[in-house]
């Protein structure tokens, strides 16, 4: 966060800062990720989580593979908690479950804390598969 207020001397330039913000996932190794896959079920109810390939299947009937050659399908198993995790654009990224009021708060803080300490623009990346 230091870093990023000291960019904030950027206005003293003219020049605005714009953030990618990616509200869709997480990445494997976020706190939040790793925290589902040792077993804590308020993190995996970040994420969008079956227990099984009931819904998985259904919906993959329907859903258009993003990256089939290199990430096909848009679901992945984690054995660490024995779950099927709904994963878009890769196996390694987790789609976050925006039902849950929870996801909703965390990812409004962080971005009013980005707001707060100098970004001037949020660029909200992947907001059409919320």
């Amino acid at each position: 966060m230091a870093d990023l207020e000291r960019l904030a001397a950027l206005r003293a330039r003219g020049m605005s800062l714009c953030i990618d913000l990616v509200l869709n996932h997480t990445a494997r190794e976020h706190d939040w990720a790793l925290r589902a896959a040792a077993g804590d079920a308020e993190f995996q109810a970040h994420d969008l989580v079956y227990p099984d390939r009931t819904l998985p299947d259904q919906w993959s009937e329907t859903l258009i593979e993003l990256f089939p050659d290199t990430a096909p399908g848009s679901f992945t198993h984690h054995p660490a908690f024995d779950r099927w995790v709904w994963t878009t654009f890769n196996e390694h990224q987790r789609d976050l479950n925006w039902a849950n009021p929870q996801v909703f708060v965390k990812m409004t803080r962080i971005l009013m804390a980005l707001a707060n300490h100098g970004a001037d623009v949020l660029r909200l990346d992947a907001v059409a598969f919320l």
